[in-house]
This record gives structure tokens, C-alpha cells and sequence, in this order.
């Protein structure tokens, strides 16, 4: 595909050619080159390093160089002897790409080809859309034509397994290692999305950072209301404390009217959370109509967000909505415990 030597290093070959052709004049004894004109010629060592030269090209510039390099250096003079006859064979080593045309030099790179892989005609039966987040090829096709076209011949670069349960692959790579043959090497899809897995991992954590968070500003606010309760209810506690009432009695009775509301609260949050993930369909749709795509399907490859109901996830969270709720309803209660009967008497 590149253009011919002499057309790429068309300043170079120039000189060369006028070096050889008006100033290297033989004789018996050979030819006494000096550095300036040795310089010119050394440009061949660059020419024979630059890529995409065609192999016939290649060939040329190398014999032509030794030609050059079999000269013997006075180091005394700064000169360079060539034997006699040697202008002849740095002639007939850059013959073919001097004189030689294009397309007969594609020509001669053609034939040394070995193998060549023809284009095919395949039908386009499918076309599916794909996602960063899943393993699966980007084009399925018959299994002798992709080795056809990758040049494996019979072979293949891989062989994919699949297991009944994915998260089990421990009992199952031993049996695998001792199976598979010299040169082969086992990887997983655990390894192979490692990275992934533990980006996921963060942020599942900071998720439940936030909502730990979320809940603690909740408990926060059930201690407030639970304050405002004991001081609207200062003339009873001060009754109750007339009456004979201990103040354990009286701290139990504001610890149970927290525990009853962080016992509602939090299985009123369970079960709306659970309905939301049984509509989550069909909010994620009504917020698309409106040009908010909180989920992208071109990222996830899902239409839908996948969701796991863990059982000891919302008992975790509904035990720890109700501890918080009962703390923050202890606190106030234990103030309105101590509190003194007569003063609270007096404001009745």
C-alpha cells in the first residue's frame, strides 16, 4: 500500500544515483571514497529500517548496503577503499527498485504471499444489542467460518464451560487444572471482571453508608418528637409520679410509644420498598416519557433495573430502624423519668 522506495526517499535514491553515476569512477586498484560521499551512501541504512517496505525492496537496499559496508576504512585519511568491481554489484543490487515499476514490484510481493484469506458472503440474519457489562461475542457466526476467516484452520482460541451453579467454580477448577493440556491456561468470569466486581462491591457499601445515614437523620427526628411528647405530657408524668408511679414505670411507658412507632415505620418502609420494586418497570418508564433515563439500557443492556430481595437484608434493615427508633425514644424518656413531680404539679 505505501508508495515505491524510489518514489518515499526520492531525495536519497537521487543522490545516490548521481554519487554512482558522475563521481564513483573505478580502476584497477578499486575506488578511495571519502566521508561526504560515504555519508550518502549510508543513507541506504536508514532507507532499510523504515516500515511497510515490500520484500523484493527490502532485499535490494540490504545487498546493496553490504556492498557498501565491505569497504575498507582508512582511519587515518578518513577515507574508505572499494574493491574493484564493487560498483558493478551496488549497481545490480539496486537495479529492480531503480528501474523496476510499481506494479511489478506488487506484483512479485503477491506471489511470496502464503496464505491468502478471500473475502466471503455471509447473510445478516440478527442483529441484538450488546452492553459493556456482559460477556458475549460481538458477532456469532458458524464456527467453521470464523475459522476460515481468522486463519486457525482447525483450531480455535477458546473453549468456553458452563457450569450449573457460577458460584461454585472451587469444586469445580481442580478437575478442570488437571484436565487441561500443555499450553492452555483456565480463567473464570470471576477473574475476569475482578475490577468490576469490586467497584460494584464500593458501591454497595457506600450505598448503605448513605442510608445508615438516611435512618440515623430519621432516628434524629423521632428523638425531637418523642422531646416535644414528654413536655406536652409533663402534667400527667408529674400525675403518674403522684399516683406512685416509679420511674421505670414512667421511662417504659415513652420506650414502648417508640418502639411501636419505629416498628411501624420500619415495616411500612419494608413493604413500600418491596412495592416499588414490584412497579420499578413501570416508574423507570413514566420517567423515560419525560426524557429522564435513570438507567440507561445501552449501558446495562437491561430495560429493566435487576433487582435481588435478600430476606436478611430487610430483616437487617428493619431490626436497625427499630433499635434507632427505640434509643431516640430513650433519651427523652429518661429526662421526663427524673423529672420532678411537684414542679410538674404546679403547672396544672
Amino acid at each position: 500500500e505505501q508508495p515505491i522506495v524510489r518514489e518515499r526517499f526520492s531525495s536519497e535514491i537521487a543522490a545516490v544515483r548521481k554519487l554512482v553515476e558522475l563521481q564513483w569512477i573505478e580502476n584497477q586498484d578499486g575506488y578511495l571514497m571519502k566521508r561526504a560521499e560515504m555519508d550518502v551512501l549510508n543513507s541506504l541504512y536508514e532507507i532499510s529500517s523504515a516500515d511497510s517496505l515490500r520484500t523484493s525492496e527490502a532485499l535490494a537496499i540490504n545487498n546493496a548496503w553490504l556492498v557498501v559496508a565491505a569497504a575498507e576504512q582508512d582511519t587515518t585519511n578518513d577515507t574508505f577503499r572499494f574493491a574493484a568491481g564493487s560498483k558493478e554489484q551496488f549497481n545490480q543490487a539496486l537495479r529492480p527498485i531503480l528501474e523496476e515499476d510499481q506494479d511489478k514490484l506488487d506484483s512479485d510481493a503477491l506471489k511470496e504471499l502464503k496464505d491468502v484469506v478471500l473475502p466471503r458472503e455471509v447473510e445478516i440474519v440478527g442483529v441484538f444489542q450488546s452492553s459493556m457489562m456482559l460477556k458475549m461475542a460481538d458477532i456469532f457466526m458458524p464456527l467453521s467460518l470464523a475459522q476460515g476467516l481468522s486463519g486457525l484452520g482447525d483450531g480455535v482460541q477458546g473453549i468456553a464451560l458452563k457450569v450449573d451453579d457460577p458460584y461454585r467454580l472451587g469444586s469445580v477448577l481442580p478437575s478442570l487444572i488437571e484436565r487441561i493440556p500443555p499450553g492452555w491456561y483456565l480463567t473464570t468470569w470471576e477473574e475476569q471482571f475482578e475490577s468490576f466486581f469490586n467497584i460494584i462491591n464500593q458501591q454497595r457499601v457506600m450505598m448503605y453508608f448513605v442510608l445508615s445515614f438516611i435512618i440515623l437523620i430519621s432516628s434524629f427526628s423521632m428523638m425531637a418528637v418523642m422531646f416535644t411528647v414528654t413536655i406536652q405530657k409533663k402534667r400527667e408524668i408529674g400525675v403518674m409520679k403522684a399516683l406512685g408511679a416509679t420511674p421505670g414505670q414512667i421511662l417504659g411507658v415513652f420506650v414502648y410509644q417508640g418502639a411501636i412507632l419505629g416498628a411501624v415505620g420500619s415495616l411500612l418502609g419494608v413493604v413500600l420498598g418491596l412495592g416499588v420494586l414490584a412497579i420499578r418497570g413501570k416508574l423507570i418508564s413514566s420517567l423515560r416519557v419525560f426524557g429522564f433515563d435513570p438507567y440507561p439500557a445501552k449501558i446495562s443492556g437491561f430495560d429493566i433495573l435487576p433487582a435481588v430481595v435478600n430476606p436478611s437484608e430487610l430483616l437487617l434493615i428493619f431490626s436497625m430502624g427499630l433499635v434507632l427508633c427505640i434509643f431516640a425514644s430513650f433519651v427523652p424518656a429518661w429526662f421526663a423519668a427524673r423529672s420532678d413531680a411537684a414542679k410538674s404539679l404546679r403547672n396544672i
